[in-house]
């Protein structure tokens, strides 16, 4: 301790633990390679147009999520403005159903959200269906079978 005190006197700033100064080191390191590969992708034509799409991509998917959560609490806060400012007013028809299209509107958006919460992939809608046991147009594989036979004979026909 005494040692750190003589030091910090005598350099005239305090002095790093070890373990502090391993962090720094650490941290200069990562800065380091970061900058190496930006430089190297600045150097590499053909690097950088291979990354760029990929950069680009991500970088509006960031963006667009922002922008969502943006636009959601923007919605929330007209609907409670309005709420708020109309509230002991007669609104006209048109007032009133635009006002109930918003809230709509934001029920859908926190709907979908809470939905898409919880999946990282693609699922079918529950009333895609709407009580079939197939999509329209699918064929089971009875029709299939007929298909198959029906094309063989007109096939056989032809060729013979």
């Amino acid at each position: 301790m005494a040692d750190r005190v003589w030091l910090t006197i005598w350099l005239g700033r305090p002095v790093q633990s070890a373990y502090a100064a391993q962090r720094a080191d650490e941290r200069e390191q990562a800065a380091e390679d970061a900058a190496a590969k930006k430089r190297k992708l600045a150097e590499d034509e053909a690097a950088r147009l291979a990354a760029m799409p990929s950069l680009r991509e991500r970088s509006r998917q960031e963006y667009l999520a922002k922008r969502e959560q943006q636009k959601i609490e923007q919605l929330r806060l007209i609907i409670k403005q309005e709420e708020r400012l109309f509230r002991d007013e007669k609104l006209t028809e048109r007032e009133r159903l635009e006002l109930e299209r918003k809230k709509e509107l934001l029920r859908l958006a926190e709907e979908r959200m809470s939905l898409t919460a919880n999946v990282d992939h693609y699922q079918m809608p529950e009333g895609a269906l709407a009580g079939r046991d197939r999509w329209p147009g699918e064929l089971t594989n009875a029709d299939a079978t007929v298909r198959r036979r029906a094309w063989g004979r007109a096939r056989s026909r032809r060729a013979g």
